[in-house]
């Protein structure tokens, strides 16, 4: 529930720990479809009382539009900049629309995962997370300094198939393999 987050991250907070809490399904519920931006904002209020560090909103189902990821993110970031992240899943191919409409509202923290691995078990038909290395791509290409050596997590995103028996790999893959084999 929001109070027992909340309740979490004022105790981290108080020990001085980093406190981030997470709204998930802030766009779509896999159950109950479209979720009303008015609700989230109060839950996003509720949250941010306790004073979390970070507050991440989640499509964990891949449904966002980057209008609506725009249009909500800009209202959050408006109301508390600098500690708003976001985290999307690739169900349908917009996840790097959907950052990228998360960078013009003002986000700048991002929660990826390396090869797109992980997903909403629970979903029906839900795939996996924004792939790390896709959403670091497209910082690069957008001017932004990320810190990350591409061509290093490319290599790491590599290792990920064997690892988990399957293939992986965002939707940059063949674009590194092409430039790996030139």
């Amino acid at each position: 529930t929001i109070a027992t987050a909340a309740g979490i991250a004022r105790q981290a907070r108080a020990d001085g720990g980093y406190a981030r809490v997470a709204l998930a399904g802030a766009w779509w519920c896999p159950f109950d479809g479209r979720v009303d931006p008015g609700q989230v904002m109060g839950f996003v209020e509720e949250t941010m009382e306790a004073g979390p560090n970070e507050l991440s909103i989640t499509d964990v189902i891949g449904h966002a539009q980057p209008w609506e990821v725009r249009s909500l993110l800009t209202k959050i970031c408006d109301k508390y900049p600098g500690v708003v992240s976001a985290h999307f899943h690739d169900t349908q191919a917009l996840g790097l629309s959907n950052a990228v409409a998360a960078l013009e509202a003002g986000v700048r923290i991002f929660d990826s995962s390396v090869s797109g691995l992980g997903g909403c078990p629970f979903a029906p038909g839900a795939a996996g997370n924004l792939a790390t290395e896709d959403l670091v791509l497209l910082a690069h290409k957008l001017g932004f300094d990320t810190g990350i050596d591409l061509e290093k997590l490319w290599e790491v995103s590599a290792t990920t198939g064997p690892m988990v028996d399957k293939e992986t790999g965002g939707r940059t893959k063949g674009y590194w393999l092409s430039r790996a084999k030139a």
